[in-house]
């Protein structure tokens, strides 16, 4: 009978022991049909591929994950199912990549949330917002989806009760940033006539915006709080009459949850290097906020990078391009005048949306001593593309065609990736702003302004 307690014993202790081990892991397997060619399936952190899953010739696969908890995607050729993956989770996939939505199917531990998620996606897609409305119209339109959005989460089986609650707090966080972004876009739209009603965007005032728990599960309070502090930062910068990035640093110093604040920082910092103008003043507090050492040495690469062309310092020069009047043109040629730089390229639309603007401005400052420079980026094989656009479109100041593209020497002296960028030097040809504010942007003429143009 002692022996017969001993190994009961035993069993219960070895039975305890199982259930205690923690699982540290994510398991994916399952089947594909119909994608062709391809011998991996794609899984995504946001846009960053983590890493791709081997397919097998018939369609199988079965990977073991290491990664942390969160929202993923898994793409194929034409189609992509979006995962909550939880550590512990054994989660079944089988879809036709010719269509996943009538074929999309889930199964095993902890699949629930991307079920949901998939219902949730087709909503989204079948109900897709139009923004170029009127404001009733669009107002019904996304009161109706919410309550659809809330009747399936209502619907969903199993879901954890945690993620139930944090994504009915989601949803109404997206139909806000919807409210915001309408706000936004229908001034794109000549057919609305009426103004915005009054109070439009009040219900954003009753968020708080200190929620860790909202912050990390729901991206669009994530958005609506990067907005907040924007917001907030702006308004500091007219009253303190501050550099707009230096106050953005001010702005979220305040910020009580440590891990919204350096979320706000990693996610503007880069940027806000490139914007500010007084580098040194903004290097200087950003290292009064920031711990992370790892961070603190490529925000500081990034800083001694663009130390070489901040305000007050000598610009990077240009040599002989080509003038669409004929003839070639280097930077020297403009001493004596300020110059306000476009670089730009006939292929990209922000680029072409500001010309309008640049023409007026161009109107408005003839004569004065000033000087509007276009430099394209395009290809010198399509620079009868570059000319024709200009004969076009009309357009005036000095049009030139950069060298090398995105490769000249002038273009990477000023560490420029993306366009359009705008610079503004002074008569000795010293930079006032190497990243100055578009022609559409009220802002630019205040620049103007301060220096008498």
């Amino acid at each position: 009978m002692k022996k017969l307690g001993l190994i009961l014993l035993l069993a219960l202790i070895v039975t305890n022991c199982k259930e205690e081990i923690p699982v540290d892991y994510v398991v994916l397997s399952g089947k594909i049909i119909n994608a062709n060619n391809i011998d991996s399936l794609k899984l995504n952190k946001g846009r960053s591929v983590i890493k791709k899953i081997k397919l097998n010739q018939n369609g199988t696969f079965n990977d073991t994950l290491k990664i942390p908890d969160g929202l993923y995607s898994l793409g194929a050729i034409k189609s992509r199912a979006l995962l909550h993956l939880n550590k512990g989770n054994n989660i079944v996939i089988n879809f036709d990549d010719q269509d996943v939505k009538n074929t999309l199917n889930f199964n095993g531990k902890g699949f629930e949330i991307s079920e949901y998620l998939f219902t949730k996606e087709s909503v989204n897609f079948s109900s897709k917002i139009k923004y170029g409305v009127e404001e009733n119209v669009f107002l019904g339109a996304i009161k109706a989806r919410k309550i659809t959005m809330l009747q399936n989460l209502k619907k969903a089986k199993n879901l954890p009760q945690n993620y139930s609650i944090s994504e009915e707090k989601n949803l109404h966080f997206e139909y806000l940033v919807s409210l915001l972004n309408y706000s936004k876009a229908r001034k794109n739209y000549r057919n609305i006539t009426s103004k915005l009603s009054e109070g439009f965007l009040n219900e954003l005032n009753e968020i708080i915006y200190t929620d860790e728990s909202d912050y990390g599960f729901s991206e669009a309070y994530k958005i609506l709080a990067k907005k907040y502090y924007n917001e907030e930062s702006q308004r500091l910068a007219k009253e303190k009459n501050i550099d707009r990035e230096i106050a953005y640093l001010e702005t979220i110093e305040k910020v009580k949850s440590e891990a919204i604040k350096a979320d706000l920082l990693n996610a503007r910092v880069r940027g806000g290097l490139v914007r500010t103008d007084d580098i040194e003043a903004y290097y200087k507090k950003y290292l009064t906020l920031e711990t992370d050492s790892t961070k603190i040495y490529k925000i500081t690469a990034s800083y001694k990078s663009l130390l070489k062309t901040s305000k007050g310092r000598p610009s990077p020069k240009f040599f002989n391009y080509i003038n669409n009047a004929g003839g070639t043109t280097s930077l020297d040629d403009f001493r004596g005048k300020y110059v306000y730089i476009d670089i730009w390229g006939t292929g990209c639309k922000p680029c072409i949306d500001e010309i309008p603007h640049l023409e007026k401005l161009e109107k408005e400052y003839h004569g004065k001593n000033i000087e509007f420079v276009s430099i394209a980026l395009d290809s010198h094989e399509y620079i009868d593309k570059w000319k024709k656009m200009i004969k076009d479109k009309k357009l005036g100041g000095v049009q030139l065609i950069a060298d090398n593209d995105f490769k000249s020497k002038f273009i990477r002296d000023y560490g420029i990736r993306g366009i359009p960028v705008f610079i503004l030097l002074d008569p000795e040809g010293k930079i006032i702003s190497a990243n100055a504010p578009r022609p559409s942007y009220p802002r630019l003429k205040e620049l103007f302004n301060k220096y008498s143009i």
